[in-house]
């Protein structure tokens, strides 16, 4: 009743595994943000303790349902090497290729906004004849009243 078989430890194991290779991906994912960007020292430490906190709380669930709540050192260590494989391996490629994905974002939003505030300063501009015209027409409408009430 104790004892935990091998296949249990093996399976428990390749699930700590991939979820270090996921945490690393979340990682990754952070890092692209990044470098897309400018972030100050205070940003980048904020948003680190709320991934790590995030992290932390990942893996105590999975630990949590895979090991009824027991510590197992083999379900830490699969974590851990999990995230160190990810980020040896697949890190390399896909930091690089997100903070060119978030800069293009970022480009093609920045573009928008622009274009989207030169066709409302267009918009205004004519909207600007467009009232002089009307009050010009007003004031004739106006005067041509008067005359006619004058006259009646």
């Amino acid at each position: 009743m104790w004892e935990i078989s091998n296949s249990f430890q093996i399976f428990g194991f390749s699930c700590a595994f991939a979820t270090g290779i996921l945490l690393g991906v979340g990682y990754d994912f952070l890092r692209g943000f990044r470098k897309a960007g400018h972030p100050s020292v205070f940003n980048i430490a904020v948003s680190d303790v709320l991934f790590f906190l995030i992290a932390a709380v990942i893996c105590f669930y999975m630990e949590l349902a895979l090991t009824a709540g027991r510590v197992r050192w083999y379900f830490l260590i699969g974590v851990f090497l999990g995230f160190l494989t990810e980020r040896a391996t697949l890190s390399r490629v896909f930091v690089p290729c997100i903070a060119f994905v978030s800069r293009v974002i970022r480009k093609g939003i920045l573009n928008f906004s622009a274009l989207l505030r030169c066709g409302l300063e267009l918009i205004e501009v004519k909207m600007a004849k467009i009232l002089r015209k009307s009050t010009l027409i007003i004031k004739k409408v106006g005067k041509t009243l008067k005359k006619l009430l004058k006259i009646g």
